[in-house]
């Protein structure tokens, strides 16, 4: 399996040197060249392996150059039950009639992201003790990346992690997470500015090829195709806990922010799993204003709203162009075109497939977008509290809102997952509007609250964070 950059412009190049490079070189994201189908009896057969065969047996048709050994010990390592607190690794519960949640909060860090990024450390740990590197992650964080990739990276050998995150819209909780590890190979950097201007830095310094080179930087954000590959694996657990035949279609609601956790079930989709999605998204409703209009333009820092979800706070998706390439037929040159319409000096700053076959095909894709407000998610929250006794977070909450709304302004008659994002003592001030109660902090976390915190504060600069790297790092 070999892979591709989105924007067609750079060599084909292996899985092993996906991950180590994150971002193309030319400026592009990285997909395989073509996207394994499943058979009947594949799917069949999957039904009755444990999350761990799953991974293996997926993530084997994407992995070339290493052995069946060392991959089954990576995925090992990664998913472990006693690090998940449960064997299934992401069990799903029933809600109510033909509604469930994916439960994606039971990782070290209390995140979905913990999936991802337990592959992507496991792999980086065995890459880099085979060939005897070292590497500098640098990755941007909107609330649970930054706490996951720390968590998952602290002390591995022969890396340095630098994580920018935005000043203003994360949770203490989510903070704390990352500026209270002591482990010296770790940076947070506090940036003066949005999520998308702390991304924006981050994709500026991969396309600067003499620094990345000189400081031999990679990736951990879900621009990395390792942490969409390992997410896929979900998509295919959960399908197999809620039905009971391959003939089923199941519908999967997923609160959105940056277009990787849905990406991740694109490709389970394009493999053959029988699924369909609601993009579910807050205030900042770009990717619907896509979906439903044709028209995508990312807002500036004075147009973001500061949703009580904050990790959705997000008007440049950056996955969404694995998901345009998918929809054009692979169509690098006419992905090359629409970004250089939002990305060049001289830009219009948006781009507009309205009435052409690329948003029919988008739309193709079995995406409905939705989009939610505070008082919707206050609402869903209070009701799943007060009819399960169950709490959930904002970002989940605009999953059920999403699912909700597809209920009753169309045909759905799918069962309908909704995918959890975190746990919900991460949001104790939303939980405590919604509930009139603040749900009890974790044993494994109260140390964390009461820790002294260490960070740096930079400005919403490309040239500061590189002379930190240079200062802190070297080469």
């Amino acid at each position: 399996m070999q892979y591709v950059s989105t924007r067609g412009q750079s060599p084909k190049v292996s899985f092993a040197e996906v991950v180590r490079a994150g971002l193309a070189p030319d400026g592009g994201l990285y997909m395989p060249e073509s996207i394994p189908v499943l058979s009947d009896m594949s799917l069949s057969l999957m039904r009755r392996q444990s999350f761990e065969e799953l991974s293996r047996n997926i993530m084997s048709r994407y992995i070339d150059g290493i052995s069946p050994f060392a991959l089954s010990k990576i995925v090992h390592n990664a998913f472990r039950p006693d690090i998940f607190g449960s064997k299934l690794i992401t069990p799903v519960d029933r809600i109510a009639r033909g509604q469930y949640r994916l439960q994606l909060s039971n990782g070290p860090t209390a995140a979905f992201k913990d999936v991802g990024l337990r592959f992507l450390s496991e792999w980086m740990r065995y890459a880099l003790k085979l060939s005897g590197e070292k590497q500098t992650i640098v990755g941007a964080t909107s609330g649970d990346t930054g706490p996951a990739a720390l968590h998952a990276l602290q002390d591995v050998p022969g890396i340095e992690t630098v994580i920018l995150f935005p000043r203003i819209g994360m949770s203490e909780f989510q903070r704390r997470q990352m500026t209270t590890i002591a482990s010296t190979n770790v940076h947070c950097l506090s940036i003066d500015g949005t999520f998308d201007d702390c991304q924006a830095i981050v994709k500026a310094i991969f396309n600067d090829h003499v620094f990345s080179k000189k400081h031999s930087v990679g990736a951990i954000n879900s621009i990395n195709w390792a942490r969409i590959l390992a997410q896929t694996i979900y998509y295919f657990s959960a399908y197999f806990q809620v039905t009971i035949s391959d003939e089923e279609r199941v519908t999967f609601s997923v609160p959105t922010g940056n277009f990787g956790d849905i990406m991740a079930g694109l490709v389970a989709r394009s493999m053959g799993l029988p699924i369909d999605f609601i993009l579910a998204t807050n205030e900042n409703d770009v990717l619907r204003e896509l979906f439903e209009d044709g028209i995508y333009r990312p807002r500036n820092q004075n147009e973001m709203i500061m949703a009580d979800s904050a990790s959705m706070n997000i008007s440049r998706a950056s996955n969404l162009e694995r998901a345009l390439w998918l929809a054009s037929g692979m169509d690098s040159n006419l992905i090359a075109s629409l970004y250089s319409q939002i990305e060049s000096s001289e830009s219009q700053g948006f781009f507009d497939i309205f009435g052409t076959p690329l948003l029919d095909r988008l739309r193709g894709l079995g995406i409905t977008a939705r989009t939610s407000t505070h008082d919707d998610r206050i609402r869903m929250a209070r009701y799943i509290y007060e009819r399960q006794g169950i709490i959930i977070d904002p970002h989940t909450a605009d999953g059920f809102v999403a699912a909700e709304m597809q209920r009753a302004r169309s045909s759905e008659k799918n069962p309908i997952v909704c995918l959890e994002t975190a746990l919900p003592v991460k949001f104790q001030d939303f939980v405590f509007e919604a509930t009139g109660i603040r749900p009890e902090m974790p044993e494994r976390f109260k140390s964390m609250m009461k820790a002294p915190e260490r960070s740096t504060f930079l400005g919403n600069s490309v040239l500061e964070v590189k002379e930190y790297i240079d200062k802190h790092i070297g080469n």
